[in-house]
């Protein structure tokens, strides 16, 4: 079996892990990328906004004025970084408006950026620092011994190895470190395209505290609800869709008069990760030096990962960063 071995390997991620690897890239050229498998009908995030999802009053509620007020202010610089990076790499993006539709029509900003366009230009810029990307269908081993130097081998005939592991491969976080065993619930989320109304403004609409959303897309109005990560009903990763959901975001803007009783013109499905406490957990494993993990975002991840990947990239490189503490996994101890 051929070794492959780097300073660090980036597991798992899709557009995160090409997001990160090209930060790192940065500073290193000693990386291997190993993206593992997504569902086949993947939707893209939901655009870059501040916040959670939630109303700032509730989401004030719910997590205190002083945890509260550390997410919103990670979740700015998150804007930045992301509208800096795109005018970096030559990627449309756009501010434009978040509303809540929640009786006061509460607005925010709305960052929307073409993703798939995002992704190709990552994927150039890693070719030409000569970045390995090596797909892998599942990790089936990891195994660290002194001097912490970690050994993954998958089903690609091929060995990595590193001292310094960045794992965003959440399906399988669980099952190879101990502390993160039954800490994520996973869920498959489904959303669904509608031809979009002339009379949409804004480019993103959350109801009922975040449940439910609408997206305004290039090619429709995308249509969808996060109430499966709550519930026994959403609980597993599927391919298919989540019949319940489909059913709900039609009973729901179907009285909001979005739309009538067509079929959707498409349909996505997303695997994600919820924590035990609603925050995503960003941070290195006290059973592995040397291993990083940033998972839990459930659905929110594009508010954060632009300014978690430049965090990981300094940690990489031994600086401390103090903005992602909040999201630290040692709060589960």
């Amino acid at each position: 079996m051929k070794l492959s071995e780097s300073e660090i390997l980036v597991v798992g991620g899709g557009l995160w892990g090409l997001l990160l690897s090209e930060r790192l890239s940065r500073k290193t050229t000693s990386l291997c990328f190993l993206p593992t498998p997504e569902p086949s009908h993947l939707a893209p995030p939901l655009p870059v906004h501040i916040g959670t999802g939630e109303p700032p009053r509730n989401a004030e509620k719910v997590f205190g004025e002083s945890l509260f007020r550390a997410v919103w202010s990670a979740s700015e610089k998150n804007m930045q970084i992301a509208k800096s990076l795109c005018a970096d790499l030559g990627v449309d993006c756009q501010l434009d408006t978040l509303i809540w539709e929640e009786g006061t029509l509460e607005r925010s900003q709305a960052l929307q950026l073409d993703f798939q366009a995002l992704q190709k230009a990552l994927r150039k810029k890693l070719e030409s620092r000569k970045i390995a990307i090596h797909a892998v269908e599942k990790p089936i081993q990891v195994s660290g011994a002194q001097p912490f130097k970690y050994t993954l081998r998958g089903g690609s005939g091929l060995t990595y190895q590193s001292s310094l592991v960045i794992w965003l491969d959440e399906p399988n976080l669980g099952n190879f470190f101990a502390s993160f065993k039954d800490k994520l619930i996973p869920a498959t989320l489904s959303s669904f395209l509608y031809p979009a109304s002339p009379k949409t403004q804004g480019v993103l609409h959350l109801f009922n505290k975040g449940a439910d959303f609408a997206a305004v897309e290039p090619t429709g109005l995308r249509l969808g609800s996060y109430r499966n990560l709550y519930s026994d009903t959403g609980v597993g990763l599927r391919e298919g869709i989540d019949p319940k959901t489909l059913q709900g975001v039609k009973a729901f803007f179907k009285t909001k008069k979005w739309i009538g009783d067509e079929e959707p013109l498409q349909s996505f499905v997303n695997w994600e990760h919820l924590s035990c406490d609603g925050l995503g957990c960003v941070g290195s494993l006290s059973e592995a030096p040397g291993v990083y993990v940033a998972a839990g975002f459930a659905g929110r991840m594009q508010n954060f990962i632009f300014l978690i990947s430049e965090a990981m990239a300094r940690w990489a490189s031994g600086e401390k960063f103090s903005d992602l503490d909040v999201f630290s996994p040692r709060r589960f101890v």
